[in-house]
């Protein structure tokens, strides 16, 4: 199984590339492309975040089952499954970290992720969960580190975010691979390499990983201003 978790920035002609050149199985797509035809338009499930914005869970060969949970308070939050002969369903939890709930954006952001991973397990059964996205969020924005202040001196809210991640059984799919940190994000004003898209698989389906990329070519680059990250998963393994 191959998922692809991408902020495709709204570009046009980027399923041909997200198809053609990354071929996922799954795929979580935040600020997703128009739909080039119905064919992909019928295999994926689609939120509205805000105007003009949508996150999107597709999958390439068979429709995401949407899956119903209480409100999210207007976050924009997917949440949708696919079954995988010969291991079960998997729900696959699609992040855009809308910026419109501004500094609290990790308070309630956590609380959907609490009340949707504690209602998968109670109402669905549900023992493979992955959570991806563009969170908006980068551990070391605590640090400050280009001068704009995202957290108070002394503060250690994303931190405590993404532990508090863990701590509801989750396990951090780019620290395994890349523990000091990978570029995912390019902004306008900034060089610093922000790693602000995200993956986490709980601790089964983590151990099923066999390699995680995060894809930064010339054609990503032209297509948006965020990296792929591209994960392999042997099904077969328990």
């Amino acid at each position: 199984m191959r998922v692809v978790s991408w902020n495709m920035n709204r570009r046009r002609g980027s399923w041909d590339f997200l198809n053609n050149a990354i071929e996922p199985d799954v795929a979580l797509l935040q600020e997703a492309s128009p739909f080039d035809d119905d064919s992909i338009k019928n295999n994926s499930s689609k939120v509205i975040v805000k105007k003009n914005l949508t996150n999107v869970v597709y999958g390439k060969n068979v429709p995401p089952e949407k899956v119903k949970l209480p409100t999210d308070g207007g976050m924009g939050v997917n949440v949708s499954a696919f079954n995988f002969d010969g291991y079960g369903k998997i729900f696959f939890i699609s992040v855009y970290g809308n910026l419109s709930f501004g500094d609290n954006l990790d308070i309630h952001l956590m609380g959907v992720f609490t009340l949707y991973t504690e209602t998968l397990r109670k109402l669905y059964c549900a023992e493979h969960i992955l959570i991806a996205g563009d969170f908006n969020m980068d551990r070391r924005m605590d640090d400050n580190p280009t001068g704009t202040k995202f957290s108070k001196v002394g503060e250690r809210r994303h931190n405590m975010f993404f532990d508090s991640i863990k701590r509801l059984g989750f396990v951090d799919c780019l620290e395994l691979h890349h523990p000091n940190y990978i570029q995912t994000h390019r902004h306008n004003r900034s060089d610093f390499p922000w790693q602000i898209d995200h993956m986490f698989a709980t601790e089964t389906l983590s151990r099923s990983m066999s390699s995680l990329e995060v894809m930064e070519t010339p054609e990503v680059i032209s297509r948006s201003d965020h990296n792929p990250i591209i994960a392999d998963f042997d099904l077969s393994i328990a």
